[in-house]
């Protein structure tokens, strides 16, 4: 070292140590945050934070701060502008003293300067629509907070323990998932958090509702109803006591103290699901409360990721980074593979029978094989860009789809290996039991290896060529393993050409096809038609009696016409009446019938 490059250290040194603070401070302790509506007229939530500091070398002479909203919400994956509807951010410290802001980037605000603790206070628009879903929701009736889009975490801090009141308007009811924070409890409703992941994971919701309790294997459910014209409670509380049921059966034990289906009868601008640790928020429309049972398969798909995503997950997401986005190839797992199972829990429930299950599978097969991206664009790469493509695929594939459809032919190929002693479901078993249990997340190699552990069976090369790759999958070389085929076509069958109602006791024809064998007879819009061939028929008949004719039939049909019954001879014409179908083989051997009952969730075939 020379003697000026000596000087030049010692005058640097001696700068820092004159600019320098004697100490600086650092979060610590427990983040408190309140919350409160100061007018549910302008829609606004006031958002206020205490953030305790403490010296880090000696008595500090101030405190400073960073405070920031995340660009994106778990199980979203889309950069949101959440950080649009903060205003009004301002600072104090423990004397009351009036702190500056800045704002290093539009999404953090820096607390500068202060006496002791930090007290910053904002205010969320909170007008997202349909009750809310990805952000925050106020009206005359309801609130609802999810918690990215309205309560900014400490910089730094985000590992601290958290505790959260609410002071909300007379006669207003709370439902959070959170734990009650007894020592907070006074003049509000409190609660408390391990840390700011899971303080924000627990939705809150605020206003008016209906709740539903009950059990399921000894765990305490609730539903939250908002929004609701009229809801067939018992039917409600059946769909989810048993779809829950499922999905604790598959797992053997439920992850959590208590679970709870937040359901918005609202479509507004988002129909779904977004999941939680220990709870769902639904947005479906009203009818679903007349019919649950149209809810199945959507409360199964949310419930199950109550493990798969938010236990057993991508090493990537959680603990979270907000500030960018993140990236993992097992969106085809974590989403679609969980769509597999919103279609596999229903069956367990016993709320589908087997051919419901095989013609949804048998649609999902028909919708990929239309899709040409599927040539282009590998699942995994999907899932890797899906920040690109709206948080559901990439360049047109869905990695929901095809990941679902990937999780059936897993589910085949392991029930093969292992002549249905294992399944897709010992590969969940045990990613959670190494992973899950344990709240580390998984690299992207972890899948591959599980599934190969549970078979017993090296499935590199499917995984190669179907998830990393886009070969075409050779559907029924793989599926008839499980005496199982997949059909796609078409047949002709005999056509009248007219559209009906029924009216009263008769069947109304509305319209009458143009070049029909209908028109060609002579049959009129208004006409009634009474009978066929000489048997009487209506509407619950009708369409099948067409059905057992062949095309050119001749036929012979009663039609009322004011107040005369006319008879018409005509001869049927005929349309294409295209078909898919998963079909069961008749010629399955004694291991594939086994294969298929498992797959299908039916009583096993024991082997010979």
């Amino acid at each position: 070292m020379t003697i000026d490059t000596a000087r030049r250290v010692f005058l640097s040194a001696l700068l820092f140590l004159v600019l320098a603070p004697s100490a600086f401070a650092a979060p610590t302790g427990t983040i408190r945050y309140e919350v409160s509506i100061p007018s549910v007229s302008e829609r606004k939530f006031r958002i206020a934070i205490t953030v305790p500091m403490k010296p880090t070398r000696g008595e500090p002479k101030e405190s400073n701060v960073s405070l920031s909203i995340p660009a994106w919400s778990p199980g979203y994956y889309q950069i949101l502008n959440f950080q649009k509807d903060v205003s009004g951010f301002t600072a104090v410290d423990d004397k009351g003293k009036t702190l500056k802001v800045t704002n290093p980037d539009e999404r953090t605000w820096t607390v500068l300067g202060g006496q002791g603790a930090i007290h910053a206070t904002y205010e969320v628009t909170a007008k997202d629509a349909g009750f809310g879903f990805f952000g925050s929701h106020i009206d005359e009736k309801t609130g609802y907070i999810n918690g990215a889009s309205a309560l900014m975490y400490v910089v730094n801090g985000k590992t601290l323990p958290v505790s959260i009141t609410y002071r909300l308007p007379r006669d207003w009811k709370l439902a959070s998932t959170l734990d009650p924070d007894d020592q907070r409890s006074v003049g509000g409703q409190s609660f408390k958090a391990g840390d700011y992941d899971e303080l924000i994971d627990c939705p809150a919701q605020m206003g008016q509702f209906e709740r539903l309790d009950f059990t399921v294997k000894g765990t305490p459910f609730s539903a939250v109803l908002v929004g609701a014209d009229k809801v067939d409670k018992p039917v409600m509380t059946d769909v989810l006591s048993r779809v829950s049921e499922a999905g604790v059966g598959v797992f053997g034990y439920a992850p959590f103290k208590r679970y709870t289906y937040f359901i918005h009868f609202a479509m507004g601008n988002f129909g779904g699901g977004l999941e939680h640790h220990n709870s769902t928020v639904l947005n479906v429309g009203k009818e679903i409360g007349a019919d649950p049972h149209n809810l199945t398969d959507l409360a199964a798909h949310e419930f199950f990721h109550a493990w798969n995503v938010k236990r057993l997950r991508p090493a990537v997401l959680g603990p979270f980074d907000y500030t960018q986005k993140v990236r993992t190839g097992a969106l085809w797992f974590a989403e679609g593979v969980t769509d597999y199972y919103a279609n596999v829990l229903p069956r367990m429930a016993g709320f589908t029978k087997e051919s419901d299950f095989r013609a949804e599978m048998a649609n999902r097969i028909r919708q990929l094989q239309h899709n040409e991206s599927r040539l282009r664009i590998s699942v995994e790469e999907a899932s890797q860009k899906s920040w690109e493509g709206g948080s559901f695929g990439f360049g047109g594939l869905s990695y929901y789809l095809k990941g679902s459809l990937i999780g059936l032919l897993l589910d085949v190929k392991i029930r093969v290996a292992t002549d249905n002693a294992k399944s897709l479901d010992d590969v969940m078993r045990l990613l959670d039991e190494r992973y899950g249990k344990k709240g580390v997340g998984y690299e992207e190699n972890a899948l591959l290896n599980a599934v190969n552990e549970v078979s017993g069976e090296d499935l590199s090369d499917f995984y190669n060529r179907y998830i990393r790759g886009t070969d075409e999958i050779p559907w029924n070389s793989i599926l008839r393993t499980a005496g199982l085929t997949y059909e796609e076509g078409s047949n002709k069958v005999a056509f009248l050409g007219v559209s009906t109602e029924p009216v009263k006791s008769f069947l109304v024809i509305r319209n009458v096809v143009k070049d029909s064998a209908a028109e060609k007879a002579g049959l009129k819009e208004s006409d009634k038609i009474v009978t066929m061939n000489g048997s009487r028929v209506d509407a619950a008949t009708f369409q099948d009696s067409i059905q057992k004719f062949k095309p050119g039939q001749k036929i012979t049909m009663g039609v009322r016409r004011g107040e005369t019954v006319i008879d018409f001879s005509l001869a049927l014409g005929e349309r294409d009446d295209r078909y898919l179908r998963l079909r069961p083989l008749d010629d399955a051997d004694d291991k594939a019938k086994r294969i298929r009952s498992g797959l299908l969730r039916e009583p096993v075939v024991p082997a010979s």
